[in-house]
């Protein structure tokens, strides 16, 4: 009764929110985990024994969860973090940070016509984005003559893009011809206000302020929603330019409203509120985003190993 109890609460808090943050990635990760075999998941595991997290972090980190989860579930999510965690300069593993590949940047207008399946991509960023990236790594991984050490390192950006491209703000920007001439910079130059905060748009989407990862509410999580979204064939259907696509057309009528939304620019006016509503939905937005990148995340691993 009181886990019942807890899994109904539960299910109410996630449907408040959480979106691509750290937290996030690693649901992504445990959902995707879930979808394969034993076979596949012992396969996992030897590959991000050979990253280099391993040793120097992820191996003993690994200790105080020992009797929530398996080794390679507990790798692959840490994994799924590990490109946001290279960034900075100092980061021993900087060499491998690519920041170009987190993103697409498909142009989003509303004071000119679109072609909405085919929308145009930014000079410039036609390569090094994140459609370009996934296929690149997945190639990458099929070579033979790559290194152990190397494909971990794939292994680990094919898991963290497979999610940012389900981000919808991490797949378009907007632009006009006054205040937008070189975009909005996925919703980063635009600000909101709900109940509680006051963000740009990226921000509202892409992390939840006070949030620290946790690997049990991220096991929680993925079973959570994926009870709320089972599994089906439709999931697969797409291809990564396809995902991106399909995230455009997300932001272009869920998140910026068709062209209704109003927002302000930081230090230029007051900054509207959203709805509660236009709240509650972008969080069942993300709750769905999430579990489709599982799903996709875990039929794209199950066809490489």
């Amino acid at each position: 009764m009181k886990y019942l109890l807890f899994l109904t609460c539960f299910a109410f808090a996630i449907s408040k929110g959480f979106s691509w943050n750290d937290q996030a990635h690693m649901t992504i990760a445990a959902i995707a985990w879930d979808r394969l075999d034993d076979a596949e998941k012992s396969k996992i595991t030897s590959i991000l024994k050979q990253h280099p997290a391993y040793k120097k972090k992820w191996k003993a980190a690994f200790g105080p969860h020992k009797k929530l989860l398996p080794l390679g579930k507990y790798l692959m999510m840490r994994a799924s973090r590990w490109p946001d965690e290279i960034k900075k300069k100092g980061n021993l593993n900087f060499t491998y940070n690519r920041k170009e590949w987190h993103y697409i940047v498909q142009k989003l207008y509303f004071d000119r016509e679109i072609d909405e399946k085919n929308p145009d991509i930014k000079h410039g960023s036609e390569e090094n984005n994140v459609v370009w990236a996934i296929d690149h790594v997945i190639n990458s991984m099929k070579n033979p003559a790559i290194s152990n050490q190397l494909k971990a390192v794939y292994f680990s950006w094919l898991i963290h893009l497979t999610a940012d491209i389900h981000q919808p703000l991490h797949t378009c920007s907007l632009f006009d011809g006054k205040d937008l001439k070189k975009g909005d910079r996925g919703g980063n130059d635009l600000y909101i206000r709900t109940s509680t905060d006051t963000t740009n748009l990226q921000h509202f989407w892409d992390e939840q302020l006070g949030k620290k990862p946790k690997v049990k509410l991220a096991l929680q999580q993925g079973f959570i929603l994926r009870r709320e979204f089972p599994f089906n064939e439709d999931y697969l259907a797409n291809t990564p330019k396809e995902w991106a696509q399909e995230s455009f057309l997300i932001a272009k009528y869920k998140i910026y409203l068709n062209g209704d939304l109003k927002y302000a620019f930081k230090g230029r006016g007051e900054i509207p509120k959203v709805s509660e509503s236009y709240v509650l939905e972008s969080k069942k937005i993300a709750n769905k985003q999430v579990v489709r990148a599982g799903y996709r995340l875990g039929d794209q691993l199950s066809g490489l190993l």
